[in-house]
């Protein structure tokens, strides 16, 4: 009995803490509003089961989430073994009572480290804008066979 209690808590403890991490450094262009520059960003993937987070660690990327407890975050996961692509749509009120929509894509090519980003803005009072980056990624963690 006292077994089988310990291969029940071993079993739970061990799938809670699964996660697989992965560390890119990217070099990407930026483009926003017609302007480019050259950035270097790191970003975090962390999968858990089904659940991918793509974490930039620098302020001008956003976070995309394939799961949300927020029922204003529409979220679209078209992600395989090839590839992340995840899609963000969320509608927000501030305190004024404007209307803002924030959509953002991130799709990573898992095979090459090619990265596509765009994060759109608009706004009910006609306010919009738009920022591309696109670039080519590679692991930090080159002792990971898997990209």
């Amino acid at each position: 009995m006292k077994k089988l209690i310990f291969l029940i808590i071993f079993i739970l403890s061990s799938s809670i803490a699964y996660a697989e991490v992965i560390k890119l450094s990217c070099d990407l262009t930026i483009d926003e509003g017609g302007k480019k520059r050259n950035y270097l960003e790191l970003i975090t993937i962390e999968q858990r089961y089904n659940f991918i987070f793509i974490t930039p660690s620098g302020n001008i990327l956003s976070k995309v989430d394939s799961e949300s407890i927020d029922p204003e975050v529409k979220i679209t996961n078209l992600s395989t073994k090839n590839h992340w692509h995840i899609f963000n749509e969320t509608k927000y009120i501030d305190t004024n009572g404007q209307i803002l929509f924030f959509n953002v894509s991130f799709k990573i090519d898992r095979n090459t480290g090619v990265l596509f980003y765009q994060h759109s803005t608009k706004s009910s009072n006609n306010y919009s804008n738009i920022v591309n980056a696109n670039g080519l990624c590679n692991k930090v963690d080159l002792t990971k066979n898997k990209f």
